[in-house]
């Protein structure tokens, strides 16, 4: 679940616990609310210290026909154009200032802007950030999901100060805060709501896309509460590998392709396990299990070339595969324990019946005419 803090572009900032560097740098994820804004030009803005609090740095956007493209970069008393970026969606801004080098850099959506080294002072100093209007009019109404800054040179890179986001922030009641979840530089709201509206819930939580990683593991567990985590995209993974874990109810559909490592769907608890797509998987072992009342599904194809497939489960349970499994080296397990079907019959009981030999006398001679007499023992 992702949240966001709203500016309404008429007199909303937030105040910095700490103030940014002259040489310094800040990022921030940004959904603008253009809405039923008409066409036009509007500012994005960060407040410097300086005199009657006036922004120093602003970037200008322009509306037209619905699209909305950021355009330049002022700083002070300059102005450098740039290309147009498009900004109408959702955007990321990148901006560095190193005062020692007067190098200013900016990046929007990954493109880089504008870079230059003589234009501008390269001061970057401020306490309050982005979205206020100042003296000015027209300023971008926005949500703002996070904001990073901390100090910037062109050797010794980024030197982060703060990470404010959202979401990580009390949505309650009161003043707007911003939580810093590194190192407590909180940010203060000023000129928003107290009534909790300032917080946008933008939705989220779900995984509805396609999933690829080359390395290391993706994992999605959850604790507590928990009625139903779904995923309905495809999930490729080459390397390492993939968890789905949680106490409650769990639901997938899609296929999952992984080559490397091994893929475990676990639950523990009342849960329901499901798993309706294509498993292709070529290295280790995949392994569904779960201890409790459980029902435990396999209804697509289970395609394995080394390794094992396990299914286990503990308790009362019903475990059918009703999907084919093909499998070319090493095991295939399915096991349970609980209250199972099982029957055995014994094997009837084995007889033997001996029979006494009748006693035997043989008389044996030898080329000297004696004889000697053998008798068998009864």
């Amino acid at each position: 679940m992702a949240w966001a803090l709203r500016f309404d572009g008429v007199n909303d900032y937030a105040t910095l616990s700490l103030a940014a560097p002259q040489s310094g740098y800040f990022t921030a994820e940004i959904v603008p609310e253009f809405g039923s804004l008409s066409d036009g030009n509007y500012k994005l803005y960060v407040r410097n210290d300086n005199s009657g609090g006036r922004p120093n740095w602003y970037i200008n956007l322009t509306k037209s026909s619905g699209v909305t493209t950021a355009v330049s970069l002022f700083a002070d008393v300059t102005t450098v154009n740039f290309t147009p970026i498009d900004v109408s969606s959702a955007f990321n801004i990148d901006l560095t200032s190193d005062s020692s080098t007067r190098e200013v850099s900016l990046t929007i959506n990954g493109t880089v802007a504008f870079t230059n080294t003589t234009v501008f002072d390269g001061r970057l100093s401020y306490s309050s950030i982005i979205a206020i209007a100042g003296a000015a009019s027209r300023s971008l109404p926005l949500l703002l999901k996070t904001y990073e800054y901390g100090s910037y040179t062109t050797a010794g890179g980024k030197v982060q100060t703060a990470f404010l986001d959202a979401t990580a922030s009390s949505h309650a009641a009161g003043t707007p805060i911003l939580t810093d979840t590194i190192g407590g530089n909180n940010a203060t709201g000023v000129n928003m709501p107290t009534d909790g509206s300032a917080w946008v819930d933008l939705g989220g939580g779900g995984t509805t896309g396609a999933i690829t990683q080359t390395a290391e593991s993706f994992t999605q567990s959850a604790s507590g509460s928990v009625t139903v985590i779904g995923f309905t995209g495809a999930i490729t993974q080459t390397a390492q590998s993939f968890t789905q874990s949680l106490l409650g109810a769990i639901g997938y559909t899609g296929s999952i392709s992984q080559t490397v490592q091994s893929f475990t769907q676990s639950a523990i608890g009342t849960a329901l396990t499901a798993i309706s797509g294509e498993i292709n998987q070529t290295v280790q072992s995949f392994t569904q299990s779960a201890i409790g009342v459980t029902v435990l599904n396999l209804t697509g194809t289970i395609t394995q070339t080394s390794s094992a497939f396990t299914q286990s489960a503990a308790g009362l349970v019903i475990v059918p595969i009703s999907g084919v499994i093909n499998q070319t080296v090493s095991s295939f397990t399915m096991s349970a324990a609980g209250r199972i079907p099982v029957q055995w019959v014994d094997k009837l009981p084995a007889s033997t019946s001996w029979t006494t030999q009748t006693e035997t006398t043989t008389t044996w001679t030898d080329q000297a005419g004696v004889s000697t007499i053998w008798t068998d023992k009864v």
